[in-house]
């Protein structure tokens, strides 16, 4: 079943990025780097284009742990199904109140 784009929100809180999948009535909370994985996915690139801009971003990050956490992080996120739903794709941030 695909969803629509009002069906995934998002919102940053703190240092999270807390996303709502309406259809599935879950939440999940994404971490910096998570997040950022997330969003490099949508954007299309691969697992190895993640890990080196993810390697770039901490420089004391070691390129063979790296690339195993992003392959660890793509598999959580296809789980939850969010992979081809980042910010820009088919969700939309959800408005602030106040």
């Amino acid at each position: 079943m695909s969803q629509t784009a009002s069906d995934l929100v998002y919102r940053q809180v703190g240092s999270e990025l807390v996303v709502h999948d309406r259809t599935r009535k879950r939440l999940a909370f994404l971490n910096r780097t998570a997040a950022d994985v997330w969003r490099l996915a949508d954007e299309g690139s691969g697992p190895e284009a993640i890990a080196e801009t993810i390697c770039r971003e901490y420089s004391d990050a070691e390129p063979e742990v790296v690339r195993e956490q992003i392959a660890n992080c793509l598999e959580q996120l296809a789980d939850l199904g969010l992979l081809g739903r980042a910010p820009g794709a088919s969700c939309k941030e959800e408005p602030r109140d106040g």
